[in-house]
């Protein structure tokens, strides 16, 4: 045989020893060549070294190529690069001989990731596999071999594996590629493209049979409940614990939108209120497969019994970095304590659409587009400034000034005010048109009436044409010389038959000129009564099913109150009849002190209120008072204490005639309104206490310490009056009339029970969205003006948890502002966090049936809208407007009505 030519040849191809082995590539002996060959034991350098072992034709195929990770045949190839290097990598004294070699495949198994298809390759690998996908029963017959070779390794008796179940695994996997290739269309038309929503969990949350959740403890297949819209439903008793169903996580990427839905239905429910326990989500995996929190997008708060409802979610979740795989989560949660709950119809969607990015050219072309759009937009827009919303134009944007020709009828109108002008200043003229006729025929006849007005108006004396009579002072002249003649007989000591003390000269005195300024006694009198007529409709109206009672004083000065009505002290027959007016007061001879006169009527409940008008006073700096929930011996309770221009409310006790005070729970000053005939009124839901004075109320307090007592031993009002001596002895207010009764508001004709009135106090705007509709954000509602038999979840969004099923009807009052201004305000009503109403008109009431356990609270909605009109189609568009913003005072009423 010819020996090579070890130098080469001048042409021709390479020379190679025949029948030998090709040439080996230059450098593939090199030190660094061997090195990286031999010492190099990566799962990487593995899966290079057993790539290149496949025929080139397997790199043409999707499912074939090695290289591909997700490939049946990559997969494959990863595993065994993985296991070889995982051996090779191994501590030496660990592998002392093929016993050595199930434990370290064991380890291998377990190390990866139990996320999604993983579980099933796992299992596959072992040989516990017993689902029906072609691949990973091609994958459990090929390692098949391993595992019998490992097994005799280990000493177990098993037999050694054929040729034809060698072959049988590689023939099913070549079978199982194939059939994933040939579901692939190759290349895609762009009519395959198609904006719809494919399911991520493969249809599981269907619930079609009891295997769909054999492996959950919680949840059991209901055969007799169907879905929601479709497929089966699956249940959960509620026992206070917290009960979770998990689908197979399904792989996701950052920034990817992920939607999801689920039914629920329930009967015989209970739950903690607010705890909303019926929830859906997502539980999220980082790329190792360790579970992240999991990421609740709704929830239910359940009562009673309730048919199929979707669960209302928020909207699309972004995938965050860091998160891999996705799960879809059901939980019944710790907060329902009884019940059977039923799930349905669960599914996720991945909802981005295409990317501009793989669009060619198409964010370039829209960026040119819009540069040229942006530019004339901007031009527009600044020759548009001076224009506003309206379409009107400013007139100090406009430029130069108009020509007084430019404008109609604009030189006659100056000619006629020129003409007028000359008028008044004396001047004769020749009408240019019948105004200016009339108003010189006008001034001629009315100047000379004014020709002797001084320039205030004024006129002197001198110009006063004739004499007053005598009639038109006489009264004057009479009644104050009376006046002057009474007060000097009184000082003087000499008074005689009915001229009286000095005191009652005064009052001769004062009624003379209140009789001539249109003020008399009388007069006051009549406007007292009318309050006091007031005071008793409004008792009448507002005893809802309890007591009242009204009193109107009358009588001699110094007559005692009728004993069947009343008991007066801390002395009996402390309050009497007091003055010619015939109101309630200090008896005559008293010290200082205050004095009470009190009802022998009780109250049928806690909901009290009660009122006085005021009469006439000797000093209006002290106090006058009227009270509720004192016990039977008026020695504790509620007070009301009123001075002229001041009100104030909080807790008092009294032991014989000492009275003690507490610190005011609240104070009002400067109100005029505190003054004879003023109807005072006091009443009280639960600890909250209110004043109203003529019918408006002006001030409201919370015993939050609950130092006020409450129960049937407190059903007991009265009133009181002061006396006190600084200097001359002084008298509070008098009282023209008393009234009690069992609380309900004015009109209402029925109980108060199950009711509540919340409300906002400020007229700020409070900015907020824009949204379209939702419930008041928190904060927004700031007093409980009252709550009775219902429970005040959360005051500042108004959230009331029912106590009584009925039928309730209930309104909400408040201002929406949109980027257009104040808008029409429409409310809606929310029930267990879900809006279950359309928009209602501010102010409107709503009926609506609730059981106890529900949760109700207002919302807003916005309904105003743009039309806008597109100029080269003349087509319109319907725009609707946001709110950005709630404002005004706000209130949320309820109560029940049957």
């Amino acid at each position: 045989m010819p020996e090579a030519d070890t130098e080469g040849v001048s042409s021709g191809a390479a020379l190679t020893t025949p029948g030998g082995v090709p040439n080996l590539p230059a450098g593939a002996l090199t030190l660094e060549t061997l090195a990286e060959q031999v010492q190099d034991m990566t799962p990487a350098a593995m899966r290079s070294r057993a790539n290149g072992r496949f025929p080139n034709i397997f790199n043409g195929s999707t499912g074939g190529d090695p290289a591909l990770d997700l490939s049946p045949i990559g997969i494959i190839n990863q595993l065994f690069a993985g296991f070889a290097s995982h051996i090779a990598n191994a501590d030496p004294n660990d592998i002392q001989g093929p016993d050595d070699l199930p434990g370290l495949l064991l380890d291998f198994i377990e190390s990866l990731p139990v996320v999604g298809q993983f579980v099933g390759l796992a299992e596959a690998i072992m040989g516990t596999y017993d689902g029906d996908d072609e691949t990973l029963l091609a994958i459990q017959q090929i390692f098949m071999p391993i595992r019998r070779l490992l097994q005799l390794a280990s000493g177990q008796d098993v037999s050694w594996p054929t040729l034809a179940e060698i072959e049988a695994g590689w023939s099913d996997l070549f079978t199982a590629i194939g059939n994933a290739v040939s579901k692939f269309p190759g290349v895609i038309a762009i009519s395959r493209i198609a904006n719809i929503i494919q399911d991520l969990i493969n249809g599981a949350g269907e619930f079609l049979t009891a295997e769909s959740v054999t492996d959950n403890p919680y949840f059991d297949w209901d055969s007799v409940t169907p879905g929601f819209i479709s497929g089966g439903s699956i249940r959960a008793t509620a026992n206070g614990t917290q009960q979770v169903l998990r689908t197979e996580p399904f792989e996701v990427f950052p920034g990817q939108t992920l939607e999801l839905r689920a039914a629920s239905q329930w009967t015989g429910a209970s739950a903690t209120a607010g705890s909303n326990p019926v929830k859906v989500g997502f539980t999220p995996f980082d790329g190792a497969g360790n579970a992240l929190a999991d990421v609740i997008r709704g929830s239910l708060q359940p009562s009673g019994d309730h048919g199929w409802q979707w669960i209302p979610v928020a909207d699309k979740w972004p995938v965050p970095a860091g998160v891999k795989y996705v799960s879809q989560l059901l939980i019944l949660d710790s907060g329902a304590t009884a019940g059977t709950f039923r799930f349905s119809n669960a599914s996720a969607w991945a909802s981005n659409l295409l990317d501009l990015g793989l669009v060619k050219d198409l964010r370039e072309m829209v960026d040119a587009i819009g540069g040229v759009l942006n530019s004339e937009a901007a031009n527009i827009e600044a020759r548009l400034q001076a224009i506003t919303a309206d379409g009107k134009i400013t007139a100090s944007e406009i430029e130069g000034l108009i020509q007084q020709a430019q404008v109609s009828g604009l030189v006659i109108i100056q000619t006629v005010l020129n003409q007028i002008r000359d008028v008044i200043n004396g001047l004769i003229v020749t009408p240019v048109n019948s105004i200016v006729q009339d108003f010189v025929t006008w001034f001629g006849l009315n100047k000379n009436k004014t020709q002797k007005l001084s320039s205030g108006g004024g006129i002197s004396v001198d110009d006063v044409v004739g004499d007053f009579g005598m009639g038109r002072v006489a009264d004057l002249v009479d009644n104050l010389g009376d006046m002057l003649t009474g007060v000097k007989t009184g000082a003087d000591g000499t008074a005689t038959g009915t001229t009286g003390t000095i005191g009652e000269q005064i009052n001769q005195a004062k009624d003379s000129l209140l009789s001539l300024l249109g003020l008399s006694r009388d007069a006051l009198k009549s406007a007292i009564a009318a309050q006091t007529t007031l005071q008793e409709q409004e008792t009448e109206q507002n005893t809802g099913g309890g007591n009242s009672y009204s009193f109107t004083f009358s009588g001699a000065d110094g007559a005692a109150l009728n004993s069947t009505d009343w008991t007066t002290g801390p002395t009996a027959g402390d309050v009497t009849i007091r003055g010619d007016s015939g109101y309630a007061g200090v008896k005559n001879g008293n010290s200082d002190g205050y004095f009470f006169a009190s009802p022998n009527y009780t109250y049928a409940s806690d909901g009290q209120s009660a009122s006085f008008v005021l009469g006439d006073t000797r000093n209006g700096n002290y106090y006058s008072g009227v009270y509720i929930r004192c016990d039977s011996g008026r020695t504790q309770g509620a007070y009301c204490l009123a001075k002229e221009g001041e009100i104030r409310i909080g807790k008092f006790t009294r032991s014989g005639s000492s009275w003690s005070f507490s610190t005011p729970l609240t104070l009002q000053t400067g109100l005029s309104a505190v003054k004879q005939g003023a109807r005072i009124k006091i009443r009280c839901s639960g600890n909250n206490y209110f004043v109203r004075v003529n019918g408006r109320q002006i001030l409201s307090a919370t015993d939050a310490g609950n130092t006020i007592s409450i129960g049937a031993a407190y059903r007991y009002s009265m009133f009181s009056v002061q006396r006190a001596s600084p200097f001359f002895t002084y008298d509070s207010y008098r009282i023209a009339a008393f009234a009690m009764s069992d609380y309900t508001s004015a009109g209402a004709g029925f109980s108060m029970s199950n009711s509540w009135s919340i409300r906002r106090d400020s007229t700020a705007d409070v900015t907020y969205g824009p949204y379209s509709s939702g419930a008041f954000p928190s904060g927004f509602f700031t007093f409980n003006d009252y709550t009775t038999d219902v429970t005040l979840d959360d005051l500042g969004t108004a959230r009331i948890e029912i106590a009584t099923t009925g039928l309730y009807r209930i309104s909400t009052t408040y201002r929406s502002v949109t980027a257009k201004g104040t808008s029409v305000p429409y409310w809606v009503v929310y029930k267990n966090g879900t809006r279950i109403t359309g928009a209602i008109p501010s102010g409107c009431p709503f009926e609506i049936p609730l059981v106890a356990g529900d949760v109700v609270q207002p919302g807003f909605i916005a309904v105003d809208y743009d039309v806008r009109s597109n100029g080269s189609t003349g087509s319109e568009t319907v725009v609707a407007r946001s709110i950005t913003a709630l404002s005004g005072i706000a209130t949320f009423d309820g109560r029940r009505i049957a």
